[in-house]
C-alpha cells in the first residue's frame, strides 16, 4: 500500500528508486564479513528505536520517514547477525569437535567425564555471541513485520480516505476562494522581489531562451527531420539487416530527442530558478512529467504503428491504429498532469480543494480516453481470426483491465475517494503500458536475432538463446514493477532479493539462489560432458573394438544415464544441500512415485531391462500385438517402430519387457519370405521349380545362404501349391523383393507354357511369412 506519497509511488521513479535499492543492496551483500566480535551494543539500540517508534505509532503519532529509517537500520541487523551466525565462532567449532571426539559418556571414567564437562563449560561460554546474534536475527525480523504492518496501514487509510465530492457546491467554493489566494500571494511575491532578484532573472533569460530553443529544436525540427530522412533509409534499403538498423534508430531518436528536448526546457527552468525558488522547484516536476508524455507518445507509435512490422503488438486498420496512437498521448498527457497535481497535493501553499478538483478533471479525462481505447481494443478482439497470435493473447485482459479502470476511477472521484482514483487509474495505465513496452521490446530483439541469424545458423548458434534470457531479465523488472505500481512497497522487493540471497530453510538445510545457480551451472557442464562423452564413444571409441551398432547405442544410452545421475550427484553436493534432511521430502515422492507415477516408472525399469539384455536390438524387425515394424530408437520410456508405411509406432518399454514379441531378426538378421504359386496338376514340377528358384536367386536383395528352396504346400483337383522360400537382410524390402520375383516366376512361367488357375489363385494369396 502506498505512504504519505501517493503520486510520486505511482510514478516511474518509483520503479527506479528500486533499482537503486538493488543496486545498493547487492553492494551492502558483497562485502565480506569481518569476523570480528558480535555487535549486540548495535544491535540492541536499533532495537530499542524500533520499539520506541512503534510505541508513537501506537498513540497515533505515525513518523513515516522514521519507521523506514529504523526499518532500513533493522534490516542491516538481520543480515548481519545472520551472516555471523552462518560464520560461526573458530573457538566454538574447536571446542564442538572436541566434545565429539570423547565420544559417548562411560560411566566408569572420571577423567572422561570432567574433560567432557570442562570443554562443555568453554562450549556455552564461546557459543555466547552466536546464540545473542541468533536472539538479535529472531528480533529484527519480527520487529521488520511489525513497522511494515504500521506502515501498510497508514497507506490503507490514506488510501480510502474520503474527501468532500465534488459533486457538492462547497468544494467548487472553496476551491475559487484558495485560487484567488493564490493569484493576490503571487502578485506580492512579485511586487516584493527585490532589485537584485530581478536583475539576476534578466541575466539568466538569455541563457534560459537558448535552452528553450534547443528544447524546441530537439522536440519538433530534429525529430520530424530524422524521422523523413529514416524512412527513405527504410524504403532504400536493399537487405533486410539495413532496413532493421535503420526502424531501430528510427524508434530510438523518436524518444531520445523529445527527452533532450524535455531536458533541455527543464534546464531553462532551473536556470530561471536561482533567482526565483517557484521556478526552481517546478524543474524537477517538469522533467518527471515531460518524460512520462515522451514514453506514452513512443509507446503510441510502438504499440499500433510501429517502423519495425515483427514487433507490431496488435493489428489494426489505418483508421483505428491512428486513433489509438491519438488516445495513447493524451493518456501520457494525463499521467504527466497527474505528475503535477501530486507536487501541488505536497505543496504548503496550495489547498485541498484546488488538488480535489484537478484530481476531477484529471481522472474524468483519462478514464473517457480509457474508454475510447479499450473500445478499440475489443473491437479488434473481436475481429481478430482465432489463429492470430501476434498480440500473444493480451488483448482481452488489456481491454477488460482499460474498461473497468474507465468505469472505477469517475465512481470513486464522484463519491469523494480521490486519492483511491488517482491510485485505480495511473495504476491501471502504467501497468498495461510496462507489459506493452516489454512485449515490443522482446518482439524486437526477435526479430532482430531471427534476421541476424538466418544465415549464418551455425556461426550464431548461441545467438538464439539471447531471447530466452532478454525474456526472463524483461519478465521479472515487468512484475517488479507492476508491483510497485500497485502498492508494494520496494522494500518487500528487497526483502525478497535477501531472502534468494540467504536462503529458504528447508530442514536443516537452507536452499539460496546462489545454490540453485551453482547447482545448474554444474549440471549443465555435467550435461555436456556427458553428451560429448557419449558421441567421442559411440564414434571413436567403440567403433574401433569392434562393437556392433546395436551394442553401441545401448552402450552409449547407459553411459547417458550414468553421466546424468553422476552430474545431478555432483552438483547436489557443489550446492551444499544435506539430502539426509530432504528424507521426509523423499519418502513423500516415493510414496507419489509409487501411487501417481508407477507407469512411467515401469516403462523406465524396463527401458533398463531392454537395455542391458539385449533382447531387442536397435535395426530389428519385431511383431507384437497390434504393431509391425523395425526397432529405430530405444529410450528411457519408449521404443520407437518404424512400419512398412514408414510410420513412427511408439511403444511403452514395459510392453516390450513385459509382452509377448517376435523378432524376426535376433539371430542372424534374416528375414524369410514366402512367395506361393498355383500351377495346374499336370504341370513338370521339376522345372516350375527350378524356375522358382532362379527367379529368386537372380534378384540382387535375395542371399545365397540360406539358398532359396521350394515346397509343396497343397494339392487339388484344379491347381497345386507351392511355396517359394528365400531370406533377405532387411525386412523393410520383403514386400518389393517377394513382388519382383512373382513377377519374374510368372513371366518365365508362361513362357514355358506352365498352366496356372488364377481363378483359383485368385481365391487366396500366400502371404509373407517370416
Amino acid at each position: 500500500m502506498r505512504s504519505d506519497q501517493p503520486a510520486r509511488r505511482r510514478s516511474v521513479a518509483a520503479f527506479l528508486s528500486l533499482l537503486s535499492l538493488l543496486l545498493f543492496a547487492g553492494a551492502t551483500l558483497a562485502q565480506d564479513h569481518p569476523g570480528a566480535a558480535s555487535p549486540a551494543g548495535v544491535w540492541d539500540v536499533n532495537a530499542a528505536q524500533a520499539r520506541n517508534a512503534l510505541e508513537e505509532a501506537r498513540r497515533g503519532r505515525v513518523d513515516l520517514p522514521t519507521l523506514r529509517q529504523v526499518r532500513a537500520a533493522l534490516v542491516s541487523d538481520r543480515e548481519e547477525s545472520l551472516a555471523y551466525v552462518n560464520e560461526g565462532n573458530l573457538d566454538a567449532r574447536i571446542l564442538e569437535a572436541q566434545v565429539k571426539a570423547l565420544g559417548q559418556p562411560d560411566d566408569g571414567d572420571e577423567g572422561g567425564d570432567s574433560r567432557r564437562s570442562t570443554l562443555v563449560a568453554r562450549l556455552e561460554v564461546a557459543s555466547a555471541p552466536i546464540a545473542a546474534a541468533r536472539d538479535a536475527n529472531a528480533r529484527a525480523g519480527v520487529l521488520i513485520q511489525e513497522i511494515d504492518r504500521v506502515i501498510d496501514h497508514a497507506g490503507r487509510a490514506q488510501l480510502l480516505r474520503r474527501q468532500t465530492s465534488p459533486l457538492m457546491p462547497d468544494l467548487w467554493r472553496r476551491a475559487a476562494q484558495e485560487t484567488a489566494t493564490i493569484a493576490e500571494m503571487l502578485r506580492q511575491a512579485s511586487q516584493a522581489q527585490s532589485p537584485t532578484g530581478r536583475q539576476a532573472l534578466i541575466q539568466a533569460m538569455p541563457f534560459a531562451v537558448v535552452l528553450g530553443g534547443m528544447a524546441l529544436v530537439f522536440g519538433f525540427g530534429m525529430t520530424r527531420s530524422c524521422r523523413r530522412f529514416l524512412l527513405r533509409r527504410v524504403d532504400l534499403a536493399r537487405t533486410d539487416r539495413a532496413r532493421l538498423a535503420y526502424a531501430f534508430a528510427q524508434d530510438l531518436l523518436a524518444i531520445v530527442l523529445p527527452a533532450l528536448a524535455v531536458m533541455s526546457a527543464a534546464a531553462a527552468v532551473t536556470l530561471l530558478g536561482r533567482s526565483a525558488p517557484a521556478f526552481f522547484s517546478l524543474a524537477s516536476v517538469l522533467l518527471a512529467s515531460g518524460l512520462v508524455v515522451v514514453f506514452a507518445r513512443w509507446l503510441g507509435h510502438a504499440m499500433f504503428k510501429p517502423t519495425v512490422e515483427a514487433a507490431r503488438i496488435m493489428v489494426l486498420a489505418p483508421d483505428e491504429a491512428t486513433r489509438a496512437v491519438r488516445y495513447t498521448r493524451r493518456l501520457g498527457l494525463v499521467l504527466g498532469g497527474d505528475v503535477v497535481v501530486g507536487y501541488l497535493q505536497r505543496s504548503t501553499t496550495i489547498g485541498a480543494a484546488i488538488v480535489e478538483v484537478l484530481s476531477l478533471c484529471l481522472v474524468c479525462a483519462g478514464a473517457y480516453q480509457l474508454w475510447r481505447l479499450a473500445g478499440i481494443v475489443r473491437r479488434q478482439q473481436r475481429t481478430s481470426p482465432p489463429e492470430d497470435m501476434n498480440a500473444l493473447g493480451l488483448q482481452r485482459p488489456a481491454a477488460y483491465i482499460l474498461t473497468m479502470a474507465a468505469i472505477a476511477a469517475p465512481l470513486a472521484v464522484l463519491t469523494g475517494y480521490v486519492a483511491l482514483a488517482r491510485e485505480v487509474l495511473t495504476s491501471s495505465l502504467l501497468s498495461v503500458a510496462a507489459v506493452a513496452a516489454a512485449v515490443f521490446c522482446y518482439r524486437a530483439v526477435m526479430a532482430a536475432v531471427g534476421m541476424l541469424g538466418a544465415r549464418d545458423r551455425e556461426d550464431h548458434g548461441g545467438l538464439h538463446l539471447l531471447p530466452l534470457v532478454f525474456g526472463f531479465a524483461l519478465g521479472v523488472l515487468v512484475v517488479a514493477f507492476v508491483a510497485i505500481v500497485w502498492g508494494m512497497r520496494p522494500e518487500r522487493i528487497l526483502d525478497l532479493v535477501i531472502l534468494l540471497k540467504d536462503g529458504i530453510p528447508v530442514g536443516d538445510t537452507r536452499i539460496s539462489l546462489s545454490g540453485v545457480v551453482t547447482f545448474a551451472i554444474v549440471f549443465s557442464l555435467g550435461f555436456i560432458a556427458t553428451h560429448w562423452f557419449q558421441r567421442l564413444s559411440q564414434q571413436a571409441i567403440l567403433p574401433r573394438i569392434g562393437i556392433e551398432a546395436a551394442a553401441r547405442s545401448a552402450v552409449s544410452t547407459g553411459v547417458g544415464y550414468i553421466g546424468l545421475t553422476v552430474s545431478a550427484l555432483i552438483a547436489v553436493v557443489a550446492a551444499g544441500l544435506d539430502l539426509s534432511s530432504l528424507a521426509v521430502v523423499a519418502g513423500a515422492l516415493s510414496v507419489g512415485i509409487g501411487f501417481g507415477l508407477q507407469p512411467i516408472v515401469a516403462n523406465f525399469i524396463s527401458g533398463l531391462i531392454l537395455l542391458m539384455e539385449r533382447p531387442i536390438r536397435e535395426g530389428d524387425w519385431i511383431e507384437g500385438d497390434g504393431y509391425s515394424g523395425q526397432v529405430r530408437r530405444i529410450s528411457i520410456r519408449s521404443t520407437y517402430i518404424e512400419t512398412w508405411d514408414r510410420n513412427e509406432v511408439i511403444v511403452p518399454n514395459s510392453a516390450l519387457a513385459g509382452g509377448r514379441v517376435t523378432n524376426m531378426t535376433f539371430g542372424s538378421g534374416l528375414t524369410r519370405i514366402t512367395a506361393g504359386v498355383l500351377v495346374g496338376p499336370n504341370s513338370n514340377f521339376s522345372r516350375v521349380r527350378e524356375i522358382l528358384r532362379a527367379s529368386a536367386i537372380a534378384h540382387p536383395d535375395v542371399v545365397g545362404d540360406p539358398a532359396p528352396y521350394v515346397a509343396l504346400e497343397a494339392m487339388s483337383s484344379d491347381a497345386v501349391t507351392l511355396n517359394l522360400f528365400f531370406f533377405v537382410r532387411d525386412a523393410r524390402l520383403g514386400s518389393g523383393v517377394r513382388s519382383d520375383v512373382l513377377f519374374d516366376a510368372i513371366e518365365q512361367l508362361a513362357a514355358e507354357g506352365v498352366p496356372m488357375p488364377f481363378a483359383a489363385f485368385a481365391r487366396g494369396r500366400p502371404p509373407i511369412q517370416a
